[in-house]
């Protein structure tokens, strides 16, 4: 009875869901700072834990824009998740328009917001601060400081970061919207393609960093 099926899963296996796909499919792929994530890889004992997770999520994310950039996925929407909570219902507004256009599905009848699905926000605050950086990511930050590789990594990765709405300051750790975006809470589609310069910096500065 629903207009599309939606599925999730936590991998970022996008080419291998594109490729068996049997219907037309959009994958929305979420994006969140590199110390927001922790890995799910045993780190080795020698590395530090801040440069560890950043390191794992350049390898990721160098896979992901490589792939959508070369056009291999023909329907996606990357979408920074500090973006995502204070501006869920235009995000969700520009999602639903792309699936519409990529699926080639149009309602009948407007959809009732009363019974969509809802962000969960904890204390029904929608403060993207309070959902990025916890009292792990900071710790994560301040890991990193302490580790003279990690310092290294973070001053060369700064500008790349910038570009994606991104610092290291644990206070500050988002920037409200990178430029990269414009006028869409979106930041990439199939119609604003990761720029070429920027995938390669960030494939360079995982091989250079790669643990």
């Amino acid at each position: 009875s629903k207009p599309f099926l939606i599925q999730k899963t936590p991998t970022f296996d996008v080419l291998f869901l594109e490729k068996i796909k049997l219907y037309k499919t959009v994958h929305a792929i979420v994006m969140r700072h590199p110390f927001a994530c922790q890995p799910e890889i045993r780190k080795p004992n020698h590395v530090n834990m801040g440069f560890f997770a950043a390191s794992v999520w350049l390898l990721n994310w160098a896979h992901i824009l490589e792939i959508v950039a070369s056009g291999q996925v023909k329907s996606f929407a990357i979408v920074r998740f500090e973006t995502l909570v204070p501006r869920h219902d235009e995000v969700s507004k520009e999602l639903s328009n792309l699936i519409q256009n990529e699926c080639g599905f149009i309602p009948v009848d407007p959809i009732d917001s009363s019974t969509r699905r809802r962000l969960h926000l904890h204390d029904g605050k929608a403060n993207a601060s309070a959902y990025l950086m916890g009292r792990p990511q900071k710790r994560f930050s301040e890991l990193c400081k302490q580790d003279k590789t990690c310092q290294r990594f973070m001053d060369e990765a700064e500008p790349v970061m910038a570009q994606l709405g991104y610092n290291w300051n644990a206070k500050t750790s988002f920037l409200a919207e990178p430029s990269i975006m414009n006028d869409s809470k979106l930041l990439f589609t199939p119609r604003k393609l990761p720029p070429k310069d920027l995938v390669k910096q960030i494939r360079d500065l995982a091989t250079k960093y790669r643990i």
